[in-house]
C-alpha cells in the first residue's frame, strides 16, 4: 500500500523522503523482496499499489508489479490492489496488506505471520505487540472469505475495520518498532 497522500507529512512524498539515506519507501521493498526469495513460491503474489511515478518505479526496478492508483483512500488502494490480484491470479487463499510506511517491519515476522495464516486459512491474522497489554499492528492477511467485505470498503478506512468483531489470530513481533509507521515529520525524526 503506497499510495497515500501524505497529507501529515507535508509537500513531500513520505514515501520519497530519505530514511538512512535511502527513500523510505525502499526499505519495505527490500523486506518484501526478502519475504519473497525466502519462500521461493509461484504462490506468492506481490503487486505494489502506488500513486507517485517514482515509487512505481523503484517498485519496479525492485522486480515486483504495479498498478498505478491516482485515488489516495485506504480503501481505494484495497479495492484496487484486491481486484487487481484476483483480475490477473483467480482464486486467492487470503490477501496480505502491508503499509509502506513501516519501515522497520522485517521479513521474518511477515514469514511468520504467513505461517500462521497457513496453519488456519479461514481466519484473519495480525502481526500485534505484546507487553502489558496487546497492541494490534500491521500487516493484516485476510481469508478469501472476507473479500467481498473488502471490496466494499469506501473513505478512508483499511481492512483493519472489518476486524472489530472478528478475533484475529495474532502473531508477535519482538521489536514494537517494527509495528510503528511514519505520518508526520516529527515522526521521520525519530528514526
Amino acid at each position: 500500500m503506497a499510495s497515500g497522500a501524505s497529507v501529515r507529512f507535508g509537500e513531500e512524498n513520505k514515501l520519497l523522503a530519505e530514511l538512512h539515506r535511502q527513500p523510505m519507501v525502499t526499505h519495505i521493498l527490500s523486506t518484501l523482496d526478502n519475504v519473497r526469495q525466502s519462500l521461493l513460491s509461484e504462490t506468492l503474489h506481490i503487486v505494489v499499489v502506488c500513486e507517485a511515478p517514482r515509487v512505481e518505479r523503484l517498485a519496479q526496478d525492485a522486480g515486483f508489479d504495479t498498478l498505478c492508483a491516482p485515488h489516495p483512500l485506504q480503501s481505494d488502494t484495497v479495492r484496487d490492489g484486491l481486484s487487481y490480484l484476483l483480475s490477473c491470479h483467480g482464486a486467492l487463499d487470503g490477501c496480505m496488506f502491508v503499509a509502506a510506511d513501516q519501515p522497520f517491519l522485517t521479513a521474518e515476522s511477515i514469514l511468520r505471520l504467513l505461517a500462521q495464516f497457513a496453519a488456519e486459512p479461514s481466519h484473519p491474522c495480525r502481526l500485534a505487540y505484546r507487553d502489558d497489554r496487546i497492541t494490534p499492528g500491521n500487516p493484516v492477511i485476510f481469508p478469501a472469505a472476507m473479500f467481498d467485505a473488502l471490496l466494499s470498503l469506501t473513505g478512508d478506512h483499511g481492512g483493519g475495520t472489518l476486524l472489530k468483531d472478528k478475533k484475529p489470530a495474532f502473531v508477535f513481533v519482538p521489536d514494537k518498532r517494527e509495528l510503528l509507521d511514519i505520518d508526520t515529520p516529527a515522526d521521520f525524526d525519530l528514526f
